[in-house]
């Protein structure tokens, strides 16, 4: 029977996505089954080629062609091959209509602010503002709080169930400073002060009930000089997730902040010791 959807300039990138399966993705799929995710250097490779994102504009990056029967060409030899580990179609459904599993990019981990007794321990203030959530205009949650200078608003990010990547790997912050990457620390209180402090969840969990938690440990050890520092909560549990506090110091003059977590997987870390599986919050 023959098919009278696709015509020649589908099936010369037919041809070209079964040449990419069968060089960039077969020799390779026992491998990425043993290590549980595929190499990051398959995705650079197909947007390289053109196989990515059809739909997006070429001023940003993508093919300026409105035609789905390139996605359903990727899908069925994807299909054919067995190749549905790097999940194509997936990922450009995402980019093109932010239609993609939230945990994919911006996970499940919203930004809420604490209840005003943790806000307490933390030397803060709790804040009732409207969180705007992101979804597929924006990937950042925002929030418009007018505080008095000298005031802390605490804010928390935090998981709403198990899933992957579960450790906070770098942290960018942007406020009185221009944005800036910065990577959790262990600080020994008082000796060392650093923009993103990181402590054992339990330690967190029994110092907020002691109501001293600023007091004692984080106001000791957390620079604040870019007008906003994070307290990681660190998970041992191999399952669970991290935590992240988010401290911002009201200034005199209005200020817009900015907060990035990276997050990676706790269990393996990603060739030559950089992004694990993609995982950002803001």
């Amino acid at each position: 029977m023959d098919r009278t959807l696709f015509d020649s300039d589908h099936d010369t990138f037919r041809q070209s996505f079964r040449q990419f399966v069968d060089r960039e993705i077969r020799p390779h799929q026992q491998r990425w089954r043993d290590q549980g995710q595929v190499d990051r250097e398959v995705w650079r490779k197909a947007g390289e080629q053109g196989l990515l994102c059809f739909d997006v504009d070429e001023e940003y990056g993508g093919g300026g062609v409105e035609d789905f029967r390139y996605n359903l060409i990727i899908a069925e030899e994807a299909a054919h091959a067995g190749a549905t580990g790097p999940g194509f179609q997936k990922l450009s459904a995402f980019l093109e209509e932010g239609s993609g599993d939230r945990g994919m990019i911006v996970t499940q981990r919203p930004l809420a602010a604490v209840p005003e007794s943790i806000a307490r321990a933390w030397g803060g203030v709790s804040v009732t503002a409207p969180i705007a959530r992101g979804g597929v205009v924006s990937y950042w949650d925002e929030v418009r709080w007018d505080g008095k200078p000298g005031e802390r608003s605490i804010w928390i990010v935090k998981s709403d169930g198990r899933m992957r990547p579960q450790s906070i790997r770098h942290v960018v912050l942007g406020g009185t400073t221009p944005l800036t990457i910065e990577q959790p620390y262990s600080a020994d209180c008082g000796k060392i002060r650093v923009p993103v402090l990181k402590m054992p969840i339990p330690l967190m969990a029994f110092q907020e009930g002691r109501g001293d938690i600023w007091d004692k440990y984080v106001a000791k050890s957390l620079d604040m000089r870019h007008g906003v520092g994070v307290a990681v909560g660190t998970n041992n549990d191999a399952v669970l997730p991290d935590l992240a506090y988010v401290i911002v110091q009201q200034g005199p003059e209005p200020t817009t902040f900015a907060v990035v977590l990276s997050w990676t997987s706790s269990h393996a870390e990603s060739p030559g010791g950089g992004f694990g599986i993609l995982g950002v919050d803001r």
